[in-house]
């Protein structure tokens, strides 16, 4: 595609439309060629493209060329406006499109006279273009018609309507928003909380406290509690006697019937106390909180004092309550309850303190036993010590006295359980048969691992155990080795061992060890009957035996 400098016209000796005047003709020019002369410039029309204003030549004096001056147009200065064609021939004007902007002067075009004026030279080598005021066209002014005035708009603490509006809006959906967010949080974590609660208690439905294992003989007559940590045994709620059970909920939680788990306010004294702006500590714990305090928490978790183990006893008691009925709490409470004098459980206590079941005690011994868990080791009633068995009397009046304010008794019922007293035993543990009942033991450990059972459930214990042993038949062989004895004792016999057995079924039916088993001197705690000792004159008989088979008579020497 030709570039538009070398566009010629088809008719390159038409007269140069984009030269807004005109100039005399060169000598080169031929005369013959202005064909079209009715064609005349009407500097007037405004319409004419060649009125159009243009972008003068830029050029410096020195170096544009020149031309000779006779054959460039005159006024020129010998500068020809067409450098670039052959002399003679100029480039056609093409009419500007109305879309395009025309050429803007660098300064403003004069009038021009009808005469020609000579060409000036620009005293710059370059210009800024100056761009014309646009020609502003007269419009008829139209008149609008007058709108009614209109009510000035109510405002509100100094603002529009629609801003309070929608600054309320903001507001209600942020709030609403953060209500609803606190709200779903909220949900959530008692949800997670109670999930975790729940989980933490699973443990509950697979729990066993230990307990002191039984040996009885044949006819069910008990021979040895054996227990480690201490001593309890586990009984039903039907059990337990009434007056226990108000006994303990009138001192440790009198409204354990009806709340759900925690006393609200008892705990926010509790926590007032613990951070120092209360009296003295008063304790806070439900029934249900000492509960999950004793099963849950390990001993020394349950022995410190923090707000981590206090939040967690409380929201562990709040879903305890929802999963298990206030019965069964109860029912674990009695069976778990530390009451001192190894005495774990309202059984075992029973039994250590008063030689008696837990369902055969008294009003007064019921009451004692309800005091005792608070502190164990302080309100010890088996200690002389004077101001122990007065803070023991204190506790166990204070209990009656909230059994009356409860409405569990009355006032007749406490005097007369006051003029009564308490009569105590001195605890013993029970050994009968001693050597038979240790030997007994060994054979059941012996038996429990081969079973599979490992240390630590032979030492929960809860075992009843029954064995072969006759206890009356097992008496009247103490009391014959020790007659028989007593006789020898001039022959230097000071010990002796018996063992009875049922020959068909090898089943020991007593079994007497030494002849006194608390006896040092004679080592009597030592079974001589199943110890490794010389056999001496046991063994003649068999000696005897195997010399008359063989022919031998009693007149011979062996």
């Amino acid at each position: 595609m030709p570039d538009e400098h070398d566009y010629i016209p088809d008719d390159p000796l038409e007269e140069d439309d984009d030269i807004p005047f005109h100039l005399p003709k060169s000598e080169d020019y031929r005369e013959s060629d202005d064909e079209d002369t009715d064609d005349i410039w009407n500097a007037a029309n405004a319409q004419d493209a060649r009125n159009m204003p243009t972008m003068p030549v830029s050029s410096e004096e020195d170096d544009a060329p020149r031309r000779d001056t006779q054959r460039t147009l005159p006024g020129s200065g010998g500068l020809d406006p067409n450098p670039d064609f052959t002399p003679g021939v100029t480039m056609r004007h093409e009419p500007v499109s109305q879309h395009t902007q025309p050429h803007m002067p660098a300064y403003n075009q004069p009038t021009m006279p009808a005469e020609h004026q000579p060409y000036a030279r620009p005293s710059q080598p370059t210009y800024a273009p100056v761009i014309p005021p646009p020609q502003t066209t007269s419009v008829p002014q139209q008149h609008l018609p007058r709108r009614p005035a209109q009510p000035r708009p109510r405002r509100i603490l100094g603002c529009a309507p629609g801003c309070v509006w929608l600054v309320v809006g903001f507001l209600a959906i942020f709030c609403g928003g953060a209500t609803l967010l606190t709200a779903g949080l909220g949900i959530w974590g008692i949800n997670r909380v109670e999930q975790l609660a729940t989980e933490r208690l699973k443990a509950m439905d697979t729990y066993q406290n230990f307990q002191s294992t039984f040996f009885y003989d044949r006819a069910g007559r008990q021979l040895y509690e054996v227990f480690n940590e201490g001593r309890r045994t586990n009984v039903d709620y039907s059990n337990f006697p009434k007056s226990l059970i108000d006994a303990t909920v009138a001192i440790e939680d009198d409204d354990f019937w009806t709340n759900p788990g925690i006393d609200p306010a008892a705990t926010l004294r509790a926590f007032a106390q613990y951070i120092g702006i209360g009296g003295r500590s008063t304790g806070g714990s439900t029934i249900t909180q000492q509960l999950v305090r004793n099963v849950l928490f390990s001993y020394e978790y349950r022995a410190e004092r923090s707000v981590q183990r206090k939040v967690e006893e409380i929201l562990l008691a709040l879903v305890m309550t929802q999963r298990m009925g206030k019965q069964d709490i109860l029912e674990l409470y009695l069976n778990e309850i530390y009451y001192g004098n190894l005495a774990y459980g309202a059984e075992a206590a029973a039994q250590t303190l008063f030689g008696t079941r837990v369902n055969e005690l008294t009003l007064g011994e019921a009451a004692m036993l309800a005091g005792l868990p608070q502190a164990p080791a302080e309100l010890d009633p088996l200690d002389p010590d004077p101001a122990v068995q007065e803070a023991v009397y204190n506790r166990w009046r204070l209990v009656l006295d909230r059994m009356v304010l409860r409405g569990f008794i009355t006032d007749a019922e406490r005097s007369e359980t006051l003029r009564a007293g308490l009569n105590f035993v001195t605890p013993s543990v029970s050994l009968k048969a001693p050597h038979f009942t240790v030997y007994a033991q060994n054979q059941l450990a012996a038996l429990m691992t081969e079973l599979g059972f490992g240390p630590e459930q032979i030492a929960r214990g809860g075992l009843r155990v029954y064995t072969t042993l006759d206890l009356e038949l097992n008496e009247v062989a103490q009391q014959t080795m020790q007659s028989q004895i007593s006789r020898l004792t001039a022959n230097n016999v000071g010990n002796a061992a018996v063992v009875v057995l049922k020959p068909i079924t090898g089943e020991i039916l007593a079994m007497v060890g030494s002849v006194d088993y608390n006896n040092d001197a004679i080592d009597g705690r030592v079974t001589v009957a199943v110890s490794q000792r010389q056999p001496g004159s046991t063994v003649k008989p068999f000696t005897y035996s195997a010399a008359l088979e063989a022919g031998m008579t009693t007149g011979d020497v062996i």
